[in-house]
């Protein structure tokens, strides 16, 4: 069985995205099986700590990569060092 997890970095983190982007991701977190959310704020490391949760309590990750530099990159990385079977685009 499958379950959706919707890591969120903070409450609130998509509290300035348009109407519909904030209406989609409200959409996703209502049809998620757990919400969880990493922080209760804002702070410099909250998207390495949501990302590396996210690896931390899966089996696999599934990721969409463009090859650059950034949050994609270091959770790939993350995961390979740690273990973690990746499958990506690249």
């Amino acid at each position: 069985m499958i379950h959706l997890i919707a890591a969120t970095p903070w409450p609130g983190f998509a509290s300035r995205w348009n109407d519909c982007w904030q209406k989609q991701y409200i959409d996703l977190l209502k049809d998620s099986d757990l919400v969880k959310n990493i922080c209760d704020h804002y702070h410099d490391a909250v998207f390495r700590q949501r990302n590396e949760w996210m690896v931390n309590h899966s089996n696999r990750v599934i990721a969409y990569y463009n090859g650059s530099a950034g949050g994609t990159r270091n959770t790939i990385d993350y995961a390979l060092a740690n273990g973690i079977e990746v499958v990506s685009n690249q």
